[in-house]
């Protein structure tokens, strides 16, 4: 259930900016899934039908929908939403029973709303928060594999929201607070207490707003973004105060306005996945992956093996060599698995000849120090490069060349990836890791060059252990981390003198 499928049916609650933009991207990246879109006063009973329920609605009306969802959907379908505020939905669906809701929050938007605006690209690399602390371990798996084929980059909160919402409040209530501020200061003509009143429209009522809301605003002027603003939040709840030498903003009642400095600490960095399988259970059929290693050395063991029982098929695998028989990528190789090799060394594994001569897979060999640089491009947002590397070679057919200073370069494109798996000596819940020696090769490089990096490390530690001098891959390159056991450390050609 890792990947949307032929059979999979998502019906997607709300067709604005996000719900559109859902059903675009899910056409893209899989585009034999069926999906139905519902809006205001369409018959929900069709969510009877789904595998995968998305609401995409303003948080009232998820809140007024939860409730209903035991009656509508069968116990074992997907749930997800879209809303802002993670934590009053993630407690709904709590006294609602259902356990397999796992709330989400898509860090994404536009200029525009509305289901015009929508665009297929809205998620590409954007943080796509999964509240996960009462879902059973399936959905969470199911939840993390739909935002990933979304082109987001899953993050997950282990808790019952609250650090979203406190993150959250504090990034989108800043820009109001400044505006609010200066208006205070340059006149009180349109001051925010012209929306403190529920008759001018401005509350949120608990079904779908129309279209379009108006309240107490001018029609034009340098103050109609700071009244629009105004009337996405009530104003009673927050009050600006101008002083002589600094404007003072203080949050008076807003559930959602942080209390303190937000920290997502305990939480939202900390990436930590109890074991391999869960760590793969999100990855869908057809992904392409960078593993990491050279020869057997610093190869992701636990995660292999772990891809290997889950099964996944169709994989482009890319990766320095192709490892051994029965052991590392030798593993799904003899099951099958892979479609297609992109290394630079294949030798040493017989069933991958085999499957090679006989067309069974795909092959790109490349230079070793090319695999390296499209890599290291792919991580740093360089589409393609230059090198003399492959020139009047067979690696150059097809291949544009150029001179540079008399002599013939042939380019190169960057290499990326769906998912990275690699292999640490050292690493720490918020994802910094430290490798040990030549087990480090090409580890960092592919840590960089993914969508989603997932980390096995053989020291698990906590944050602040790891001097920051010594980290060879920071955090922010790895989404998931988890603690390897069990590591055999083959050696490939044991050589030895005689006597």
């Amino acid at each position: 259930m890792g990947a949307l499928g032929v059979t999979e049916r998502l019906a997607i609650v709300g067709d604005g900016l996000i719900g559109r933009s859902i059903r675009l991207a899910l056409a893209r990246s899989q585009p034999d899934a069926v999906v139905i879109s519902l809006d205001r006063g369409d018959d929900l009973s069709v969510l009877a039908g789904a595998s995968t329920v998305v609401l995409s609605a303003p948080v009232d009306a998820i809140l007024a929908l939860i409730p209903r969802l035991p009656e509508l959907v069968p116990e074992a379908t997907l749930i997800t939403d879209t809303g802002s505020t993670k934590q009053a939905i993630a407690s709904a669906a709590r006294e609602a029973g259902l356990r397999r809701f796992v709330p989400g929050h898509p860090m994404a938007g536009g200029t525009s709303s509305g289901p015009a605006a929508a665009r297929p690209s809205l998620f590409d690399g954007r943080t796509w928060f999964l509240v996960t602390g009462d879902a059973d371990d399936d959905a969470v798996a199911r939840a993390t594999a739909l935002v990933t084929r979304l082109g987001a980059i899953p993050a997950p909160l282990d808790d019952d929201g609250a650090a979203h919402d406190r993150l959250v409040a504090a990034i989108s209530h800043l820009p109001q607070v400044v505006a609010s501020a200066l208006l205070a200061r340059v006149g009180r003509r349109w001051a925010p207490t012209a929306c403190a009143s529920p008759a001018a429209g401005c509350a949120t009522p608990p079904v779908w707003p129309p279209a379009r809301r108006r309240c107490g605003r001018p029609s034009s002027g340098p103050t109609r973004a700071t009244s629009r603003r105004c009337c996405a939040s009530s104003p009673a709840s927050w009050s600006v105060r101008p002083t002589a030498s600094r404007i003072r903003a203080r949050w008076s009642g807003c559930s959602s306005a942080p209390t303190a400095s937000p920290s997502i600490h305990n939480h939202g960095m900390n990436k930590v996945i109890d074991t391999a399988d869960a760590a793969v259970a999100a990855i869908p059929d057809g992904a392409t992956i960078m593993m990491g290693g050279f020869g057997l050395a610093g190869i992701p063991e636990n995660l292999v093996a772990a891809l290997h029982r889950r099964g996944t098929r169709h994989l482009t695998i890319i990766s320095n060599n192709a490892g051994v028989d029965g052991f590392g990528i030798g593993l799904l190789l003899a099951s099958r698995q892979v479609k297609k090799m992109i290394s630079t060394y294949v030798g040493e594994n017989k069933e991958f000849e085999r499957q090679f001569l006989q067309k069974e897979i795909e092959v790109e060999l490349v230079p070793q120090g090319t695999f390296s640089e499209r890599i290291r491009a792919g991580g740093a947002g360089i589409a393609a490069f230059y090198t003399p590397t492959g020139v009047g070679t067979l690696i150059a057919e097809g291949k544009e060349t150029r001179e540079f200073e008399g002599r013939a370069y042939l380019l190169e494109q960057a290499l990326t990836a769906d998912f990275a798996f690699v292999k640490a000596w050292t690493g720490d819940h918020h994802g910094n890791l430290v490798y040990r020696k030549t087990a480090r090769n090409f580890n960092p490089v592919m840590a960089t060059a993914a969508r989603t990096t997932i980390a096995e490390v053989e020291h698990l530690v906590a944050p602040g252990a790891i001097d920051p001098d010594a980290v060879h891959t920071p955090g922010i390159f790895v989404q998931h981390i988890l603690q390897g056991s069990g590591y055999e450390k083959r050696i490939e050609k044991r050589t030895v003198s005689h006597g």
